[in-house]
């Protein structure tokens, strides 16, 4: 998909805006001036102490993050913002985690891919990925 190997060790698995977790469309940090600096840092560290650190927690664990990736798979996923990115990580993470449901899966992220007018050399490599997940083994 274009990822370059140089910056492997800066990936992530997830992301999302304090916006979007909440479900809040449109929403903006707004600096006017300097005392708002202090109240957004507030703001921040309250979102992170009431909710975002216990978020962060929950997706340490492998089945969580499947949970949180393939629990709606006909619906985008606000945790990520690359739904691509979201199709081939979903795989992932049902096949590490022996999601009963890796073929639905497929199926269901391989007519995304279509939809969404990914270029060719993206769904044969999600094509490959899956194929090479159906007989990976972890022995």
């Amino acid at each position: 998909m274009g990822n370059l190997t140089d910056f492997r060790d800066e990936s992530n698995t997830l992301v999302v805006s304090v916006g979007k977790f909440n479900d809040v469309k449109y929403f903006r940090y707004k600096l006017t001036d300097d005392t708002d600096i202090e109240l957004i840092c507030e703001e921040i560290v309250l979102f992170f102490s009431d909710v975002g650190l216990d978020f962060l927690k929950q997706i340490e664990n492998l089945p969580n993050v499947q949970k949180v990736l393939n629990a709606t798979p006909l619906l985008p996923c606000k945790y990520l913002y690359n739904q691509t990115h979201r199709c081939f990580k979903g795989l992932v993470a049902a096949r590490l985690t022996g999601a009963p449901n890796l073929g639905e899966l497929y199926e269901i992220y391989l007519s995304k891919l279509h939809k969404q007018a990914c270029p060719v050399d993206d769904i044969i490599q999600f094509e490959r990925l899956y194929w090479y997940l159906l007989h990976y083994s972890a022995n």
